[in-house]
């Protein structure tokens, strides 16, 4: 199991041993914005341009690649992080808990707002 902890101290640990593998805070901000739009590809274009929006469009798209490359590693065969040629997508996974999905989900469920799930 990893956990992604976006509020506090920004990592991704291994919940099991609770060691740190990724504190890259690019990398973690990355899993953060994906997180926080479970479900919704997001093109790797409007990452560049959000993320890296004084740089040419070809420099945002590589450090792009440089940050994926980095998570894919930290990840590994982790299902949560969907990728395309085109688009990025975090999707909710039985191995993976990302503190700011959990905080939505369970303010959602506080709020008695029906159908939304993502507490992972």
């Amino acid at each position: 199991m990893l956990y992604v902890t976006v509020l506090g101290e920004q990592a991704i640990t291994d919940d099991a041993t609770g060691s740190v593998r990724m504190r890259s805070s690019r990398t973690v901000a990355l899993v953060a914005f994906l997180a926080l739009h479970a479900g919704s590809p997001q093109a790797r274009q409007r990452i560049a341009g959000l993320f890296w929006p004084d740089s040419t469009d070809a420099q945002a798209l590589t450090n792009v690649r440089r940050e994926l490359h980095n998570l894919r590693h930290v990840l590994g065969d982790e299902p949560a992080l969907v990728v395309t040629s085109r688009d990025l997508c975090w999707r909710d996974s039985e191995t993976t808990r990302v503190d700011v999905r959990r905080r939505a989900h369970l303010r959602h469920r506080a709020q008695g707002c029906p159908g939304r799930s993502g507490g992972r």
